[in-house]
């Protein structure tokens, strides 16, 4: 925890980084993934300050809280970044309505490492593509993450569209653990994003989907998510963000909440 805290208050009070990079591309705020790759030598440090979802199913409601979440992104070659993700805090609390019991989990959670490869325009101008596969070590406790190891690909692309529009989608397939612990099973996601600029603030409309087949049980979640960003005119390198998600069926948690910020070195 105590590096993720570090990394944002270097977020805050770090030098400026040099100047004539690309422009700051977070994968924050929102669920679709960026195409862009951060620059050469460059550290882009993403941190979700705090993320707050509730789920809610008949006589349950779990509240999930993630403090300090830390997407570290740094920049090989042109074309080329390697990722780390970070959960050094995450809190469970599940409410029985019907025995009035409460189960409360906490702990590390899972570390996810990901390379992302620029295939068109990596600086994001134009339309722009990358692949970005990923691993993610169960190195979550007290029940706090999956459980075991799992593996997936992103195929992040975007365009940028007339009067101000920007356009992202990011189709993902994952081999994702069984809820049993004893294999793997395939993921489908997808994610369409739509922003504008206004005024100062970039805001935008994401649709999200998830299938996941589970030998257990096969889960559909589905989301409708906003989105606000925005980088300071005279401090370029910095971006504050905020999201506000809502579930589109009993499987999706109900409402999700979380603000960040990013700073590039």
């Amino acid at each position: 925890m105590k590096i993720a805290l570090f990394a944002s208050l270097l977020a805050i009070a770090g030098p400026s980084a040099a100047t004539g990079l690309r422009e700051l591309c977070p994968d924050n705020p929102g669920k679709a993934t960026p195409p862009c790759i951060v620059d050469v030598g460059h550290i882009q440090v993403e941190t979700a300050l705090v993320d707050w979802s509730r789920d809610r199913r008949p006589g349950l409601a779990t509240d999930n809280i993630a403090f300090a979440t830390s997407e570290i992104r740094y920049g090989l070659t042109r074309t080329l970044e390697v990722e780390v993700t970070i959960a050094p805090f995450d809190t469970s609390t599940t409410h029985d309505r019907t025995t009035g019991t409460r189960t409360h989990l906490s702990g590390f959670g899972d570390m996810r490492l990901g390379l992302r490869q620029s295939l068109m325009n990596p600086d994001g101008k134009g339309v722009s593509l990358a692949a970005a596969p990923f691993v993610i070590l169960p190195t979550g406790k007290n029940g706090i993450g999956t459980g075991g190891w799992s593996a997936g690909l992103l195929l992040p692309l975007a365009a940028e569209l007339p009067g101000g529009f920007g356009f992202a989608a990011t189709p993902e397939i994952d081999w994702s653990v069984d809820a049993s612990g004893g294999g793997h099973h395939a993921t489908y996601t997808g994610v369409v994003a739509l922003t504008h600029a206004v005024g100062a603030v970039q805001a935008g409309a994401e649709l999200w989907a998830s299938r996941d087949d589970d030998p257990a049980v096969a889960v559909t979640q589905a989301s409708i998510d906003l989105t606000l960003a925005w980088i300071p005119e005279a401090s370029p390198n910095l971006q504050f963000d905020a999201g506000f998600n809502a579930g589109l069926n009993n499987d999706t948690p109900a409402t999700q909440v979380y603000i960040g910020i990013t700073r590039r070195f």
